[in-house]
């Protein structure tokens, strides 16, 4: 029978079998002889039966018989076989749906969607192998966000319910399908009601639950590529808002595209309608997971800078064993991750967002897409860019920062540069400096790597004692720091590792060792650097000693996980390639650590080692120099292509300009860093003196991003309490995570702000810009894309910079201010006091930073108290017309003062001066300190009519003779004992000023005999009204008042007023 089907049909043969050789690509026909359902597999090299039958299974086909055919000319080859059933179709109904069947098996046979047993939708559903495809793709997608599920199970429940499933498409098509005519709100409630048909239906949780799953991926589905058909190849891609899954993973961020394909799948995570990050080569199956974890640290290191986080990556679904093969691939299906991203992106053409073809949206505008360079993807900058200009997106090479019209990290140096500026800080703190006096060091790296050889040659007093890579350790126990900088100069040059290393440079018993050796001999220098008795250890051994040596620096510019807290296990380090080779952050003994690579300690470590008294940030403080750098360096395009679209200039003069500005890009970036540092230095202070403030911000930051403290590691009420008894405070890692998501936070609400409500707009995005741009482009700056996100960046950066991380969480609960009214006051109040003078002349001094940490908080606690007093309720806010009244005032103040005020001003000058800031630096610093009692007494003269001089000594003396003075000093100094204690003695000094101010306006003015000054004043005001209120001062506040004498002391002091 077999022969004569095949004489049979020789003709059809033929035709399928010429196609087949003349493109190299499998055919398949379905046939219908004597009754019988044939299906033909036409193939330009013979097939085995190994490889046709499980592909033809997964399509549910029960098979009877095959016979096969070789072509009679030797090339080719024809299998057949007899279909005898599929279950749940008859075989009429297999023969109505034949065209798809065909279609999908030779999509199969093509490598354009996988053969598993979700094929099966093909028949049972009948569904096209695109469909079935899509169905995979948010199977597949569903996997990575955690469907607990196995595949396999969830494969067997949508073959099971291919109803449901083929309903579900339905609402797909209802949603995003351009061809839609009719109405398509209506359209969608209707295939939602087939698929809530179909649900209904559902007999077990599991199912119910599984598709129920994939309906809410729907629902919550943004855009897709689906409908597409200029797609070079086939793969899809769709975009989804992590607001509206309901099972997503924690922490959510904004919105995600997740991108499927035959070899690979891919994603892209963002945490904001303007976020930037890398795109890696992932190794992971379950990436997603990395991928989530670095977004979440992207969000915090790119508070520095314009953007929020996003991070994106793809895995390759098989094992390439070939490191350069598997390199070939990555780098052709990085192709395919960026293609996914960009066909569902919108552009800007003519300043206007323009739809993707055939692309139903069912958000707003999104045409802002950038990434970078990552893991495994730092040469594609280039190629990433190039698709950009393919598909003519507006960004063109700005949409991957880092290609060869970019500022070069490694050239520039900039990540470790930015993270030296820290480390130099905290030697400084410690009475050390870097540029002059030697120090010892070991660290992780090489030095032809970028982060570790440009840190390494930061400065030729480094003695670098010891460092390893992932192939040699290095050991030099007693090294000579000139020498040795111009070797590790010279390596970083030729990109050499450290089995290039002139070893005749190496001290006596050091050496170069290869990490594949059994066991390193140790010599007696050696032995007493590392401090074991050991004469021989393995690679491991040796590295984990390494990591415990006594020295200044650990420079880290390596990639793994080094150091976990000694509470943790090395599961939690989720590094197990280091696990040999980790320590507890209990057994450093370093002083100070630089991490210029990522994740080297886990955050549990940074803390527990900081709180032993070792000086670090994190990773995402120390290492935001690349991710900054990268930042201007998009923004310079952004401001520049349209001007080479217009001709305007041209694409050389345009590179020209950008590689112009590098050195003074580079030095912005610095300075961004130093900031940064001096931040987190500031808040040491402030949180030391009182942790609990810090308590209110990270309640706040806790409640916006919906997070608990203790995912963020950060310290609960009680150990605050525990802090507060014994005056400790928060910990550098605790205060980079708390600055970094107050800005975040803080961003997305200036961002709500009407720009032209921000006084100093026009300032702050010239001041973003390098003097070149500043020059020539000036005008230009105002049309920027990211002018008003730029804006609020700067603005946010300086304030929280000099105000610190807990200004606005503070502020915003005790004046329920805006953000944007609360940052703008501030601004004005630094001009109004010229603090950015003040500033400068602190950083020129080049005193110890403590006399500088002290002037400044002394100086910024007072202006937080004037803008306080500027957004209380029922105080006015500021005049502008006062702004020569309030300089008279502060003036007045100071040439007025009583005899204790003038003790505690000259106190403060003595010990600022005695820390090397100049006398006269000093002594404004400390008028400057009055700014809130010269504010009140120009709101008192334009209420009274008096003179600003008789006012300010009127003020100052009512004060002293009321007790009330006192009493706000008092309130001032004291320290929180709760979490509500920092709100509520913030109220009582808004109150309590404003009895002292009423008190002052209801005053008869002594006149003339003010001229004797506040103290001989006290008699001449001490007025009934007056005396009452210090009697109650006196009873019941006292010197050192709780809040409930406060609360009480201030209903007394009411009524007698």
């Amino acid at each position: 029978m077999a022969t004569r089907i095949a004489l049979e049909l020789n003709v059809s043969d033929t035709k399928f079998l010429e196609a087949a050789l003349a493109d190299g690509r499998v055919r398949v026909a379905v046939l219908s002889h004597d009754g019988d359902v044939l299906l033909r597999i036409y193939q330009p090299t013979d097939l085995t039966l190994s490889e046709l039958l499980p592909i033809v299974d997964n399509f549910g086909l029960v098979i009877s018989d095959e016979w096969a055919k070789d072509n009679v000319e030797g090339e080719g080859a024809i299998d057949t076989f007899r279909v005898a059933r599929v279950p749940g179709l008859t075989l009429d109904q297999v023969l109505e749906r034949s065209g798809r069947l065909t279609a999908g098996l030779e999509a199969v046979f093509e490598k354009k969607m996988a053969s598993d047993p979700l094929n099966k939708l093909v028949l049972r559903a009948n569904l096209t192998w695109e469909e079935v495809d899509l169905v995979r793709a948010l199977a597949g997608y569903a996997k990575q966000i955690k469907l607990a599920h196995l595949m396999s199970k969830v494969q067997e429940i949508l073959v099971n319910q291919s109803g449901a499933v083929a309903a579900l498409i339905g609402l797909f098509h209802a949603k995003f399908d351009p061809q839609v005519s009719t109405d398509r709100a209506a359209a969608i409630g209707l295939a939602a009601a087939a698929v809530e048909e179909e649900l209904s239906q559902i007999p077990t949780v599991d199912e119910d639950f599984v598709l129920r799953f994939l309906l809410n991926l729907i629902e919550a589905s943004l855009r897709t590529n689906f409908y597409r058909t200029d797609r070079i190849f086939h793969y899809i891609s769709f975009k989804v808002d992590h607001a509206k899954i309901r099972h997503i993973p924690l922490p959510r961020m904004m919105v995600e595209i997740y991108v499927h394909h035959y070899e690979m799948e891919g994603l892209h995570i963002r945490g904001g309608p303007i976020a930037r990050g890398g795109l890696r080569y992932s190794d992971r199956a379950d990436f997603r997971t990395e991928i989530l974890g670095l977004v979440t640290t992207q969000m915090v290191k790119n508070v520095v800078i314009v953007p929020e986080g996003s991070k994106g990556g793809f895995y390759v679904k098989y094992t390439i064993d070939d490191a350069g093969e598997r390199r070939r691939v990555g780098d052709r299906l990085y192709q395919v991750l960026i293609r996914g991203l960009l066909d569902i992106t919108d552009n800007l053409v003519n300043g206007k967002s323009v739809r993707p073809p055939n692309v139903v949206a069912h958000d707003g505008d999104d045409p802002y897409l950038v990434v970078a360079a990552d893991k495994g993807t730092a040469h594609l900058s280039d190629t990433a860019n190039s698709l950009s200009k393919a598909y003519g997106f507006w960004l063109g090479d700005a949409f991957a920062s880092g290609g060869s019209q970019g500022y070069d990290h490694k050239v520039v140096g900039i990540t470790a540069r930015g993270g030296w500026v820290l480390v130099k800080r905290l030697f400084r703190e410690m009475g050390m400096d870097a540029e002059k006096d030697e120090f010892t060091s070991f660290g992780i790296g090489d030095c032809g790597g970028d982060v570790f050889g440009n840190g390494v040659i930061e400065t030729p007093k480094m003695k670098l004692l010891a460092a390893f890579n992932h192939v040699h350790i290095f050991l030099d126990p007693n090294p000579d720091a000139a020498r040795s900088y111009v070797e590790r100069k010279r390596l970083f040059d030729v990109v050499g590792g450290w089995d290039k290393y002139d070893t005749s440079l190496i001290s006596q018993g050091g050496g170069v060792f290869s990490r594949k050796l059994k066991t390193i001999p140790l010599s007696a220098e050696v032995k007493a650097m590392l401090g074991t008795d050991a004469d021989e250890l393995s690679p491991n051994a040796v590295m984990n000693l390494i990591l415990k040596m006594q020295v200044d620096l650990f420079w880290n510019g390596g990639i793994g996980t080094y150091v976990r807290s000694s509470v943790e296990t090395n599961n939690d380090a989720n590094d197990t390639a280091n696990d040999d080779i980790r320590v507890s952050a209990n057994e450093l003994r370093c002083k100070v650590v630089g991490e210029g690579g990522n994740l080297g300690f886990t955050q549990a470590a940074r803390i527990e080692y900081a709180q032993r008294g070792g000086r670090l940030n994190t990773d995402f403080v120390d290492n935001s120099g690349g991710v900054d750098t990268s930042d201007h360096e998009v923004n310079l395009k952004i401001l520049l292509n349209p001007m080479v679209a217009s001709g305007r200039i041209s694409e050389t003069q345009r590179n020209e300009i950008i590689r112009s500005m590098t050195d003074e890009v580079a030095n912005m970036v610095l300075a961004n860093n130093n900031a940064n540092g001096r931040l987190i230095s500031l808040d040491e202070i402030r949180s030391a003196r009182d942790p609990f403030p810090y308590g209110r911000a990270i309640d706040w930051l806790c409640t916006k991003g919906s997070v608990t403290r203790a995912f963020l590691a950060l310290p609960s009420d009680n150990e605050l309490r525990r802090r507060a008894a014994s005056q400790k405070g928060l910990v550098r890692p605790e205060l980079a995570v708390i600055q970094a998501h107050v800005k975040m936070h803080t961003f997305k609400m200036l961002m709500q702000e009407d720009a032209s409500t921000i006084p100093a707009f026009n300032r702050l995005l010239r001041g973003y810009f390098p003097t070149r741009i500043q020059n020539e482009f000036a005008a230009d700056l105002p049309n920027h894309m990211l002018a008003k996100a730029i804006v609020m960046t700067v603005l946010l950066t300086e304030v929280a910079t000099d105000a610190g991380a807990g200004f606005f969480p503070m502020m915003l609960e005790l004046t329920g201010a805006s953000a944007g009214k609360i940052a703008s006051s501030w601004t004005e109040a630094m001009r109004l006091t010229d603090g950015e003078e003040l500033k400068a002349g602190l950083v020129a001094a080049h005193g110890h930073p403590e006399g500088a940490y002290y002037a400044w908080t002394l100086f910024t606690e007072a202006i937080q108290q004037l803008v306080t007093g500027w957004l209380s309720p029922g105080s006015g806010g500021y005049a502008a017309e006062d702004e020569g009244r309030f300089r008279e005032a502060l003036a007045a103040i100071s040439a007025t003062r009583s005899g204790a005020d003038a003790t505690f001003a000259k106190n403060a000058v003595d010990k600022m001066a005695g820390s090397g800031i100049p006398r006269d630096l000093a002594t404004r610093i400390v008028v400057a300190s009055s700014t809130l009692r010269a504010s009140e007494v120009c709101a008192i003269a334009r209420k009274s009519g008096e003179t600003i001089r008789d006012t300010a000594v009127l003020y100052q003396t009512v004060g002293q003779a009321s007790g009330l003075t006192n009493t706000l000093r008092s309130i001032a100094a004291r320290r929180g004992e709760g979490r509500w204690d920092p709100i509520a003695l913030g109220i009582q000094r808004i109150r309590y000023r404003a009895l002292l101010r009423d008190l002052v306006l209801e005053s008869p003015t002594p006149g003339s005999a003010l001229r004797f000054g506040v103290d001989r004043g006290v008699e001449l005001v001490s007025t009934a009204k007056v005396k009452a209120v210090a009697d109650v001062v006196q009873r019941i506040v006292g010197k050192e008042p709780d809040i409930a004498a406060l609360l009480v002391g201030e209903q007394r002091i009411r009524a007698v007023m």
